[in-house]
């Protein structure tokens, strides 16, 4: 099999197609952007759903670090991170497991964190001096 840079295996649209599909869909529904790139509306979801855009969260001075009792993805427990200044939600992690939350905060800008406000779970205090220290 031939090996082509503008279209990946096993696809039969260039991936020039594929973008600009995507850049329609950013300001129209996905059936009108699936119309005027020429494919499915279904084909358009698929790829949509297979974009990752990379970012890099600025965690804020001021942490809060608490789990609340929810039903996701088979876990009895989530975590949430909020900014405590601004009263804003900044993440909900999936469980509340030490692993999931040193994970998140490595993947974060954690410069500016000076507080971190958290219940007295061992989990949150060991992942929280594990990654920042002592804030």
């Amino acid at each position: 099999m031939e090996k082509l840079q503008f279209v990946d295996r096993y696809q039969r649209c260039t991936n020039q197609m594929q973008s600009t599909a995507l850049v329609y869909a950013g300001t129209q529904s996905f059936t009108q952007a699936a119309r005027h790139a020429g494919i499915t509306t279904n084909r358009l979801i698929r790829m949509f759903d297979r974009q990752t855009i990379p970012t890099t969260k600025v965690l804020p001075k001021i942490l809060s670090v608490d789990e609340f009792k929810g039903d996701a993805e088979g876990e009895k427990f989530q975590t949430v991170i909020v900014d405590a200044e601004n009263s804003m939600i900044v993440d909900v992690l999936p469980d509340r497991k030490i692993d999931t939350i040193k994970a998140y905060l490595r993947s974060c800008d954690t410069s500016q964190v000076e507080v971190v406000v958290m219940d007295l779970s061992q989990a949150f205090k060991k992942a929280i001096r594990d990654v920042l220290g002592d804030p």
